[in-house]
Parts: structure tokens; C-alpha cells; sequence
């Protein structure tokens, strides 16, 4: 009952809560996390996404880490170093946490 939702689109509890909280930008992100938890990323207070899915969207440093092309890594890092700060992590297949890695952990 949770993810059925009206004509709107909306579920059942972004309805109940929306009457009772002033900005409901949280309750939507909670929906999101809900429904599609695979678009849920953690960020920080600039937009930096911090956290990501390596089956998904793993940073561009460490595929090339992966691949040894460290002087590629060198010049990535230098130029995007928020993405030396970014937790890269993996699922089972039954969702739970596999493992999570900084890209100075894969190195």
C-alpha cells in the first residue's frame, strides 16, 4: 500500500505528511528513496555526490585505477578531486551491501 499512489502520482503518506509539514522537499526525497532507491545517491552540501553504486555510476578515477592507467588517475584527481572523496560501493544480488571502497582502497 506504501507505493500505490493516487491519479496524481502521489503515495498515500507524501498526502498525510504534506498537510502537516511546511517543506516537503524531505518527504519527497524519502518517497524517491522508497520507490526507486537506486536513484538515491549521497551528496554533499555543493551537489558532490559522496557515495555511488559501482554497477550503476562509478566515478571515472576509479575505472581508470582499475584499468592502471595511473597517470590518468594522477591528472583526474588533480582536476576532479572530489571524486578521490567518493565512497564507491556494491550490492549482492539480494541488495545488501557487498563492499564500500575510496578509491585510495582500490589502489
Amino acid at each position: 500500500a506504501v507505493r500505490c499512489c493516487d491519479h496524481k502520482g502521489r503515495f498515500p503518506l507524501l498526502i498525510a505528511l504534506k498537510k502537516f509539514l511546511h517543506d516537503s522537499v524531505v518527504v519527497d526525497l524519502l518517497l524517491k528513496a522508497i520507490d526507486r532507491p537506486q536513484e538515491i545517491y549521497l551528496k554533499d552540501h555543493k551537489g558532490n555526490v559522496l557515495m555511488c553504486d559501482y554497477d550503476r555510476n562509478p566515478p571515472q578515477l576509479y575505472t581508470l585505477m582499475e584499468s592502471y592507467l595511473w597517470k590518468k588517475c594522477m591528472q583526474r584527481a588533480m582536476m576532479y578531486p572530489e571524486e578521490a572523496k567518493t565512497w564507491v560501493m556494491r550490492k549482492q544480488v539480494n541488495g545488501t551491501l557487498r563492499w564500500r571502497l575510496l578509491p585510495i582502497h582500490a589502489a
